[in-house]
């Protein structure tokens, strides 16, 4: 008989264990003089039959649910893209950035992503400011994972050449990573076209954490 069901039974007959009374004089005397005992045991007896629905309550939420111990958990997570990025001019100093990538991403696997709302301000030369408040990183089956960038864009000896280094926010997703959280570091190098300075070719890696994939569904 398992515990669960033992404690059952104990409390479906919780005076089974308890010896029975005597009778004729035996019971007179019980009756006018009670054992000092007499009380708690019913005392405990109430107390077992208020306990006795909050444990098996709890037992089957933890059969039911043994997953539910760990939601959120985060566990690693790493991504490299190589993009196309395009630039058009949205202020004095600052170009729009469109970008469009192919690659791998643990929890993802082969996949892509997407950027439509980034921006990079030249005012704070040597190194340009990167902003991205919204990209998408796309798994194979359509899972997503959102997330916001901030950064530099750094000139090497190489014309055209920059250094990327920030960081990014998990900021939810889609699919198993709805509601995610987590985030990171994130390094690349981006070749400018000197032709025309108007598109890129960059590469990003992306390294960090994410909530556990599904778990806080």
């Amino acid at each position: 008989m398992s515990a669960i069901s033992e404690l059952g039974r104990r409390f479906e007959h919780p005076g089974a264990d308890v010896p029975e009374v005597e009778s004729g004089v035996g019971v007179l005397l019980r009756l006018s003089h009670p054992a000092p005992f007499a009380r708690p045991i019913k005392k405990e007896i109430g107390m077992k039959r208020v306990l006795r629905p909050v444990v098996i309550v709890f037992a089957a939420m933890l059969i039911a649910s043994p997953g539910q111990a760990v939601a959120g958990m985060l566990v690693p997570f790493s991504a490299t893209y190589h993009e196309q990025v395009t630039f058009s001019p949205c202020g004095a100093t600052v170009v729009c950035v469109h970008a469009r990538g192919v690659g791998l991403a643990t929890h993802l696997g082969a996949g892509a992503d997407v950027n439509d709302a980034g921006t990079v301000d030249f005012a704070t030369a040597p190194c340009a400011t990167v902003q991205t408040p919204f990209a998408s990183f796309i798994g194979a089956n359509g899972d997503t994972i959102t997330v916001s960038l901030s950064g530099t864009g750094c000139p090497t000896s190489v014309f055209g050449l920059d250094l990327l280094n920030g960081t990014y926010i998990v900021t939810g997703g889609t699919g198993r990573f709805a509601g995610a959280k987590g985030g990171g570091s994130a390094v690349g190098v981006s070749q400018l076209d000197t032709s025309c300075f108007c598109r890129a070719t960059t590469t990003l890696t992306f390294t960090g954490d994410v909530t556990s994939p599904g778990s806080l569904n």
